[in-house]
């Protein structure tokens, strides 16, 4: 992960579509800014991290509550998938930047 932060993103959400290999994290940009093909950090527990590619980032809005939210999409591997499929994410603040490495 890049030293400069761009962003800090909430996770509320998440849901794993194993048919496309795709990690779908919906939540808030809470500091700065953050897009496609930058790089999001995500804690797995409190000592280990995964820095992965945002595929893409789109605003959307709930039927539910009407309020908008970011809807991150993360193509990755099913191997990945399946460990983001044991941890729970939601609330975690995930650092968001414009350069790094998966």
């Amino acid at each position: 992960m890049s030293k400069k932060k761009e962003g800090k993103f909430q996770v509320l959400k998440t849901v794993v579509v194993g048919e496309k290999n795709e990690l779908h994290l919906l939540g808030k940009l809470r500091e700065g800014n953050l897009a496609a093909d930058w790089y999001i950090n995500i804690p797995l527990n409190a000592a280990i991290s995964v820095t992965i590619r945002i595929t893409s980032c789109e605003e959307v809005e709930t039927p539910e509550d009407g309020k908008k939210y970011t809807l991150l999409t993360i193509a990755t591997e099913a191997d990945m998938l399946a460990i983001f499929g044991q941890v729970n994410l939601e609330k975690v603040y995930c650092l968001v930047s414009a350069d790094g490495e998966n």
